[in-house]
């Protein structure tokens, strides 16, 4: 339940798992490159964070990065998560 509208706006948080190490995300190949760490950008969530009201506050977190803290959906009033199928038990 989303709290009481004020001046501030919302807190949105968006969240993209982390995936699990298979062939296809190419994790094996990280190394070969310089500062790659993920296989690619979420981009609906991207969408969704850059759409939302200007009054409103959004976080993004790829969780190939740096995974999500307590503190983080503590703050939010609303998650959005997006995923692939291999991510479903993330999610």
């Amino acid at each position: 339940m989303l709290a009481p509208r004020d001046s501030t706006g919302r807190c949105v948080l968006c969240v993209f798992p982390r995936y699990t190490p298979s062939f296809g995300t190419f994790e094996f190949s990280y190394p070969l490159t310089d500062g790659v760490r993920a296989f690619m950008p979420p981009q609906g969530l991207l969408v969704i964070a850059a759409a939302v009201p200007p009054s409103w506050q959004a976080r993004f977190i790829d969780e190939n990065m740096a995974p999500a803290t307590r503190e983080d959906f503590e703050w939010a009033e609303v998650v959005f998560v997006s995923g692939m199928h291999v991510q479903r038990r993330q999610m």
